[in-house]
């Protein structure tokens, strides 16, 4: 085989999604793709279709400093959803059929909403699961604290909305992880 290192060419590997035969022509998959500047995209599976030795853009970054958090495949005929969070403590539940399907060459549109006075919210996770399908989420901070909350505390809402404080947090700790327990 081939070294993985030698076709980053510097770039860093977020995660691997396993296709076999036949998934990139079945246009009920797409790639879900959210960033830590606050930018969520889905992508359809067909347009990866004809990969060459080079690889192809999954997304735009919006500068140096931004990173892929989070790309896996979901069926757009699942009813699924997704639950983001950010380091200030914010979560917001998206509907999946909510997402516009993008192109491979863009950003994609905002997760959260700025509030007013500060910075762009900076994500920390983003976890899609199939609704009926999951119950549970779990949260841990920088400062090694954890908790489990009841996944009907995050009721769906719309991209670029403030979203819900998922956790209160003492001054210098943010949240570092969320995820959502199937079952």
């Amino acid at each position: 085989g081939t070294s993985y290192t030698k076709f980053l060419r510097g770039q860093t590997l977020t995660n691997i999604i396993q296709i076999e035969e036949g998934m990139l022509d079945d246009s009920d998959l797409a790639f879900l793709i959210v960033t830590k500047q606050n930018k969520i995209k889905l992508t359809s599976v067909d347009q990866f279709s004809a990969i060459t030795k080079a690889g192809l853009r999954m997304a735009v970054l919006a500068d140096e400093d931004d990173e892929v958090i989070s790309a896996t495949l979901v069926n757009l005929t699942d009813d699924f959803r997704v639950l983001c969070f950010s380091a200030d403590g914010r979560a917001l539940t998206l509907k999946g059929s909510d997402l516009p399907l993008l192109g491979r060459v863009t950003a994609g549109s905002k997760v959260f909403a700025t509030r007013k006075g500060q910075a762009d919210p900076i994500v920390v996770a983003a976890c899609p699961y199939v609704e009926g399908k999951a119950d549970t989420v779990i949260l841990v901070t920088s400062q090694g604290r954890g908790k489990l909350v009841n996944l009907d505390q995050f009721p769906v809402a719309n991209r670029n909305t403030v979203g819900l404080l998922s956790a209160k947090l003492k001054e210098g700790d943010t949240v570092t992880y969320g995820g959502v327990i199937s079952q």
